[in-house]
């Protein structure tokens, strides 16, 4: 079983749009900037500590239909995990530009369960990167 964690929540943001359903968080620790992705439609969403929401990547931009899971890397990478259709992927913070794709041949047998990247994704021969310790599908 996961640790718990507790967390003070230090405000609240409004996020653009008619329907967003908001999953997963993701934190930059170079600058402090959160970002979520939007399970409806595959928007991503940009959190300033100044307590500003702003569309980072619209819903259906590289086939991001619904994302399920968010991370950022120290690299300066998000990593955005779609939420029904198997898709991986890595995006440039600097410059908002896709860097790769990764169709992981999965998809989830029940959608409501992916809250996360579910699959492992490998970047080369030797990096592997996995954006979850928790994997609901695998029980």
């Amino acid at each position: 079983m996961p640790a718990e964690i507790v967390a003070e929540v230090a405000g609240s943001y409004e996020l653009p749009g008619a329907a967003v359903f908001p999953e997963s968080i993701g934190v930059d620790g170079a600058t402090g900037d959160a970002y979520v992705g939007s399970l409806a439609d595959g928007s991503l969403y940009r959190l300033t500590g100044a307590g500003k929401a702003q569309v980072w990547g619209a819903g259906g931009q590289d086939g991001r239909g619904s994302v399920a899971g968010v991370k950022v890397d120290a690299r300066g990478r998000l990593w955005a995990a779609g939420g029904n259709n198997g898709t991986l992927w890595v995006y440039d913070l600097a410059t908002c530009a896709l860097i790769s794709r990764f169709a992981t041949g999965t998809r989830p047998a029940r959608p409501k369960e992916a809250n996360g990247v579910s699959r492992t994704a490998r970047l080369g021969a030797r990096n592997r990167w996995q954006m979850s310790t928790r994997n609901p599908l695998d029980r």
